[in-house]
């Protein structure tokens, strides 16, 4: 399995190599010094499996890498773990809200290292939720409750905004963006412990997706009633998750 190593720091960067190829997993490493290499590595490296990205890199941070990433159709469902060492509180939003909640803060620790790639790189078990409540969700991100909140309240906002548009979807181009989009709020959601929201989103994803690589005007009335039906159907989802966001504990 290729992982993509991103660090401007040599020495993490080695020690972060070194510790993935002693895991004997068969990871094999691809290193770049900074995010403007990180990108062209990925576009010529698209079977990258992982990439473990620095956020503070020279010419393209790691978020702008990130948010090139995720605005890629090729790229949007990749598993990203950000390396850093601030894990204050507006690092944390700013890297969930690009849809990541996978955090190796530095210095880092070999187990540590392989647990986290070997979680994000497994398989979710059908029928499980990838995160079983919002306790474990923020143990698993180590965020406090007020950032918790914060972000869900966020994604709840965003959420909003996909069901008005699927349910106004008028053109096939916007169905396209409409189930990238689901995938990024299927994650985000799962990661933040409301399960629920992010099955209906998997739902969305699932329906939408198979129209991706179809003309644009392939079965058009079909898909815009489908993308109309998907924004009804999450909107009580999106509508029960808000009234429990002044609730948690």
């Amino acid at each position: 399995m290729k992982i993509l190593v991103a660090d401007d720091d040599p020495t993490s960067r080695i020690l972060m190599m070194d510790i993935l190829r002693s895991a004997q997993a068969g990871y094999v490493t691809v290193p770049a010094q900074d995010g403007l290499e990180a990108w062209g590595i990925l576009e010529a490296n698209p079977d990258v499996k992982v990439a473990i990205i620095d956020l503070s890199m020279p010419g393209l941070t790691g978020l702008d890498w990130i948010d090139r990433v995720r605005a890629d159709p090729r790229f949007v469902d990749l598993p990203v773990i950000v390396c850093t060492a601030s894990v204050d509180r507006a690092t944390v939003t700013a890297v969930a809200a690009r849809g990541i909640g996978t955090f190796l803060a530095k210095p880092f620790a070999r187990t540590t290292v392989l647990e986290k790639v070997w979680n994000v790189c497994r398989p979710p078990a059908v029928g499980v939720p990838i995160v079983r409540d919002l306790g474990a969700a923020r143990q698993r991100m180590e965020i406090d409750r007020d950032t918790h909140r914060e972000l869900l309240g966020h994604f709840v906002r965003i959420a909003d905004l996909w069901a008005t548009d699927a349910r106004r979807s008028n053109e096939f181009a916007r169905i396209r963006a409409l189930a990238i989009r689901a995938a990024n709020l299927r994650q985000m959601f799962a990661n933040l412990g409301a399960p629920a929201v992010a099955a209906r989103f998997q739902d969305a994803e699932d329906i939408l997706g198979t129209y991706r690589a179809k003309p644009v005007n392939a079965d058009m009335p079909n898909c815009l009633r489908k993308a109309h039906q998907l924004g009804d159907k999450i909107q009580p989802e999106i509508d029960r998750l808000r009234e429990v966001l002044d609730t948690l504990t």
